[in-house]
C-alpha cells in the first residue's frame, strides 16, 4: 500500500467504524509507553501472535451474533478489524 496519505471521502459508517478502530488503539497507548503491551510493528510480537488474536475476536464475534449482543459484536468487530490492520501493516515481517 502508498503510504502517500490521499483526502479520500469516507462513507459515513466507515468513518464511524474507523473512529471506533481509532479509540480501541488510542486506549492502548498507556499500555505501550508503559511496556506492558507492546506495538504490533515490535518483532518481539510474532504476526502468529496477531494471528491467533484476530481468531479469538471472530470466535468473540460469533458469540455476539449468536447471543444477539449488539455491543459484543461492535466490541469484537472493532478488535478484529484492528488485528487485520496489523497483520497488513506487518507483511512481510517475521
Amino acid at each position: 500500500m502508498n503510504e502517500k496519505m490521499e483526502t479520500v471521502s469516507l462513507r459515513a459508517s466507515l468513518a464511524g467504524f474507523a473512529r471506533l478502530m481509532e479509540e480501541a488503539l488510542a486506549r492502548k497507548d498507556s499500555r505501550i509507553a508503559s511496556g506492558e503491551w507492546m506495538h504490533w510493528r515490535e518483532t518481539r510480537m510474532p504476526v502468529e501472535y496477531l494471528v491467533a488474536k484476530a481468531e479469538e475476536c471472530l470466535a468473540g464475534l460469533r458469540a455476539g451474533l449468536a447471543l444477539g449482543d449488539a455491543g459484543k459484536v461492535t466490541h469484537e468487530a472493532v478488535d478484529l478489524a484492528n488485528f487485520a490492520m496489523m497483520i497488513e501493516d506487518r507483511k512481510g515481517r517475521p
